[in-house]
């Protein structure tokens, strides 16, 4: 039973890193308009111009909001684990 907790507990612990690593990803993601990301001129229309930043914005919400659902996905995992740690050491002894 000891090593079941024990196994657990690192399963918490690198379940909660994996989970950082994305929240951390996340929070890194930066905007970039679609002319750099492309290779291309910059629009001379002002309006062509504010729709780049506008689309570029979009992706950059999308992108940051699929690594935080991942982040959070693994954190619940982690917290499962963790508890099923503490509860199994709590009846074990």
């Amino acid at each position: 039973m000891r090593y079941l907790v024990v196994s657990l507990a690192m399963a918490a612990f690198a379940s909660g890193v994996i989970a950082a690593r994305y929240w951390y990803k996340a929070s890194k993601v930066h905007v970039i308009p679609m002319w750099e990301e492309y290779e291309q001129m910059k629009p001379v229309d002002p309006s062509q111009s504010a729709a780049h930043w506008i689309v570029a914005t979009v992706e950059t919400i999308r992108k940051a909001g699929a690594l935080n659902v991942r982040a959070a996905t693994w954190t619940a995992i982690s917290i499962t684990f963790g508890a099923l740690s503490s509860v199994l050491s709590t009846f074990s002894n």
